[in-house]
């Protein structure tokens, strides 16, 4: 991969997650939800309860 294609890609990637950062936000307002707590709630949790479940080593300092 050039440097020009790994920009490009940068660039994609980070509008796909902007567009799918405020259709998150849209529909927790839609949900009854403020922007406060929204802001507030643990973001990457909740992200993690939808993501694809990969299989993934998992390390001692990750459970203690």
């Amino acid at each position: 991969m050039t440097r020009k294609q790994a920009h490009a890609s940068l660039i994609k990637n980070a509008k796909q997650v902007l567009s799918q950062t405020k259709s998150m936000y849209r529909d927790r307002l839609k949900d009854g939800w403020t922007l406060g707590q929204i802001d507030e709630m643990d973001i990457h949790f909740y992200f993690s309860l939808y993501a694809k479940e990969v299989e993934q080593k998992v390390y001692i300092d990750q459970i203690w």
